[in-house]
């Protein structure tokens, strides 16, 4: 059996209508209006400011609505009650539809939502999805440095965090080379804006109040200032032509692999240089030892051209000890590209991100390799490249690992980064009912949900 989840008893069917019910309620305490509650019905706001103009009107008589504000006030303190028990009245249906259907050990909202969310993959059912997205790195003022900070949306098992807040989120140095940071490994502070606590205040969802600190990636040290790779920014050649740590798996040393100058050097007075001879797929490995299942690491790296190329593609990929591209536990491959004809003579990054599954193979390695060919005598030089483990923000929030760049920081450089999230009906209803980041769970969602958001009425 399973638990009913669209029929006229149905779990969702029920906890819709106390939904709609509790969002009526919000859209006059001053939330967002509903399909039956105009935006005008919104009494903090709209009729309070409706009425301020009438009895500003000739002639003025304000006075006879002194304490309207603290009226106010009192009537949404006093549907505080009602709400919360119209959240408790939901978590009771949850469990009890659930434990009705399969005796849970203790009837608790986790055990209960465990239950629910398996029957749903079982069943192929979802809700629909949020659309969530980390904007692009910007700017505050004019910085010194030039990190690359790199935000990931997805979590470690490689789902998207729709619980995630809506925000913008400041990233600061603080702390630089000249205060007690080590150069390249400078501190950063990030701050998001302040939390609403209270899930049932038409306020919500707020920002996550974030406020964590975080320190760069340093490509050019070996395993250690958070870089997990050895000799990635290709400054140790001891052999002619070969890094030091890296497999040139295909290529000849010397003819497609080279010591880039420095020059080219995009930091430090070495890099790699791979020079196409029109049909090789260059590649180089190096075999990781220091990672762990279910985890996200980032990657960044800087590439540049001796000259816009007609042809090629640079791809970064996790692979097995048989070559193969692993795959996150999702099924997703841990692969990014660069078509490097949109590339210039002048460095920039690359990056993205890689999600080990729960198994892991015996064997893990980052190669580097040109899956479509230069053409004759047309190198692309690679510097700079680190791995790293993301840190998650908060709960059910985004990943992040900043890298430091080829400029120093100093203390109160800072950028923005602009969090996005358009919640699915579904999903914000039960982070705002369930708590579903601090359970750390997920309703299954998609763009073609088996249970419509309509059901909130």
């Amino acid at each position: 059996m399973a638990v009913p989840v669209t029929s006229a008893g149905g779990l969702f069917t029920r906890l819709g209508h106390f939904l709609g019910g509790l969002y009526d309620i919000n859209a006059l305490r001053g939330g967002t209006a509903t399909t039956r509650v105009l935006a005008a019905a919104n009494w903090p706001i709209n009729r309070v400011a409706q009425i301020q103009t009438d009895y500003a009107a000739t002639p003025p008589d304000q006075i006879i609505i002194n304490g309207l504000y603290t009226n106010i006030a009192a009537f949404q303190s006093a549907q505080g009650s009602f709400l919360r028990q119209i959240q408790q009245f939901c978590q009771n249906t949850l469990t009890y539809m659930v434990n009705a259907d399969t005796p849970l050990p203790q009837p608790t909202i986790a055990n209960a939502m465990r239950v629910l969310i398996s029957q749903m993959q079982l069943a192929g059912s979802s809700v629909f999805e949020s659309t969530v997205n980390a904007g692009v790195q910007t700017t505050v003022g004019t910085p010194n440095g030039n990190p690359v900070i790199l935000a990931s949306v997805k979590g470690p098992t490689g789902l998207f965090q729709e619980y995630m807040f809506a925000e913008t989120l400041n990233f600061t140095c603080s702390q630089d080379s000249q205060s007690g940071a080590i150069l390249g490994q400078e501190q950063f502070s990030i701050v998001g804006p302040a939390s609403i606590s209270n899930t049932l205040d038409p306020s919500w969802p707020g920002g996550s109040g974030v406020n964590a600190s975080l320190r760069a990636v340093n490509a050019a040290t070996n395993n250690s200032g958070g870089n997990l790779l050895t000799n990635s920014d290709f400054e140790t050649f001891t052999v002619t032509n070969v890094p030091d740590n890296w497999t040139i798996v295909v290529g000849t040393p010397g003819a497609t692999v080279f010591k880039g100058s420095a020059g080219n050097s995009y930091y430090g007075s070495a890099c790699l240089q791979i020079t196409g001879n029109g049909s090789e797929n260059t590649s180089l490995t190096q075999t990781l030892t220091n990672i762990q299942p279910l985890t996200q690491y980032g990657v960044n790296l800087f590439i540049k051209m001796s000259g816009v190329p007609i042809a090629g593609i640079l791809t970064i990929d996790l692979i097995d000890g048989s070559n193969a591209v692993i795959n996150d536990a999702q099924g997703a491959p841990n692969s990014f590209q660069k078509v490097l004809t949109g590339a210039t003579t002048g460095y920039l990054p690359l990056n993205g991100t890689f999600r080990l599954p729960s198994v892991m193979p015996a064997t893990v390695k980052i190669r580097i390799r040109l899956s479509t060919a230069l053409e004759n005598t047309r190198s692309l030089f690679i510097d700079h490249l680190a791995l790293n483990p993301m840190s998650l923000l908060y709960a059910g929030g985004p990943m992040v690992s900043i890298f430091s760049g080829n400029v120093k920081l100093i203390l109160g450089d800072a950028w923005t980064i602009a969090m996005t999230n358009v919640y699915g009906g579904w999903q914000k209803a039960f982070e705002q009912i369930f708590g579903m980041r601090q359970l750390g769970l997920q309703l299954p969602s998609s763009g073609s949900p088996t249970i419509s958001d309509s059901l909130i009425v």
